[in-house]
């Protein structure tokens, strides 16, 4: 069995660069740049024998590539567990996760909620989220998504692409 998501990551320079400044203000245990990304769909446990189909399945997804504007900031959890960034216009990202969602027959009582996690907290982080409540952070181009493994060290988690997926 291994742990495996879909998620398209972030690789605009600018909106990176913007992260990585801010994280340094705002405290906790910041997520490292190659690790930025949003999660689109969350597979969990998945048998390594069935990941051939899932690749097949997803590759018959027909996108258009868009931009996403990635605003504001806030966190999950009470106890704040992690620190997120948010994005202006979720429909892009939503009808996105619905289509693969679809496309892999996912049955999820979650909803949808497009972020990108920048730190995660301990119970007594300080953190400093407030001169980014209203920030723009950046735009980033969506037109991949990836298929990701993912592998809990004490480190933090650590991602390993099995597929990628392209737009029209």
């Amino acid at each position: 069995m291994m742990r495996v998501f879909v998620a398209a990551d972030i690789t605009d320079n600018v909106l990176i660069n913007n992260i990585i400044s801010a994280q340094s203000v705002i405290g906790g245990r910041n997520v490292k740049q190659e690790n930025l990304h949003f999660t689109l769909q969350f597979l969990g446990e998945v048998d390594e024998s069935s990941i051939p189909d899932i690749i097949n399945k997803l590759q018959t997804i027909k996108f258009d590539g868009f931009d996403v504007t990635l605003h504001g900031i806030g966190t999950f959890g009470r106890p704040a567990r992690l620190i997120w960034v948010g994005v202006t216009d979720h429909t892009p990202l939503q009808e996105l996760s619905d289509s693969i969602g679809h496309t892999l027959e996912q049955k999820s009582n979650k909803k949808f909620t497009p972020h990108l996690t920048i730190s995660r907290l301990k119970k007594n982080d300080k953190i400093n989220i407030t001169p980014y409540k209203d920030y723009t952070w950046g735009v980033q181009h969506m037109d991949r998504f990836k298929i990701k493994r993912s592998v809990l060290a004490p480190t933090g988690p650590v991602y390993t692409d099995m597929a990628e997926v392209t737009c029209n």
